[in-house]
């Protein structure tokens, strides 16, 4: 049975911060006309120095550098697990994603409709919102979803429970909320499982960043391809 932590509130914010505030900011300004455009301009600063700020509370993320055959691994698996995300989208018609809350209510979500910028205006945000999702996305999900919130799934004293190991009730858990977070929620799912898996093999949440952020650069690169910019 989970035991309380004994005055360990304090190991939580560096977590919980950065994945709220991106959320909530990017909720809010999508209230207002035009909001997506200037949330991007906010949240992913603020997120940004939020990680900065906290960055020594990370211990995750320190170690032993990366092996070569081990960071290939990571791309192979980010290169998968977008396959997996886009493929449905790309193949089947009608098959579309949800607005609402946690992606599972509403109609059709909007897309990034960058001609409604002007030049200038759309290479700054296609520069800021590809930055962010390649790079300062997948550090706060990763450690949102697969660091604090499956640790504490088990044990809410977090420190007492190594990155990665397995539980049923953590790998699943952690697995539907990240899926129930994305309007995407059914290929999430997926794509979590798959994470999920390789955290639980390699043990080592910098991989899961790494393959976290090459399926983000893959899937702006489709969307520009494509012009499903619903996606993004």
């Amino acid at each position: 049975m989970p035991t309380k932590p004994d005055n360990k509130l304090s190991i939580y914010p560096p977590y919980i911060l950065p994945y709220f505030a991106f959320l909530g900011i990017i909720t809010l300004a999508g209230n207002f006309s035009n909001g997506l455009y200037y949330g991007t301009f906010i949240a992913y600063p603020v997120t940004a120095v939020l990680l900065w700020v906290y960055r020594d509370k990370y211990q995750e993320v320190k170690g032993a550098r990366i092996t070569f055959p081990d960071f290939l691994l990571a791309l192979l698996v980010g290169l998968v697990g977008i396959v997996i995300w886009i493929l449905p989208y790309h193949y089947i018609a009608g098959f579309t994603a949800t607005d609402g809350i946690f992606g599972l209510v509403g109609g059709s979500r909007k897309g990034v409709d960058l001609s409604s910028l002007g030049e200038s205006s759309k290479i700054l945000f296609f520069l800021v919102r590809f930055v962010g999702s390649v790079v300062i996305v997948p550090i706060f999900e990763e450690l949102f979803i697969r660091s604090f919130l499956w640790r504490y799934i088990i044990n809410p004293d977090i420190e007492r429970v190594t990155v990665g190991m397995y539980t049923a009730f953590a790998f699943w858990g952690s697995a539907i909320l990240f899926a129930l977070s994305h309007n995407e929620w059914i290929v999430a799912l997926i794509y979590a499982l798959l994470l999920n898996s390789f955290l639980v093999m390699k043990k080592d949440l910098r991989l899961c960043m790494i393959a976290h952020g090459i399926s983000n650069a893959v899937l702006v690169v489709y969307v520009c391809m494509s012009g499903k910019w619903f996606l993004w």
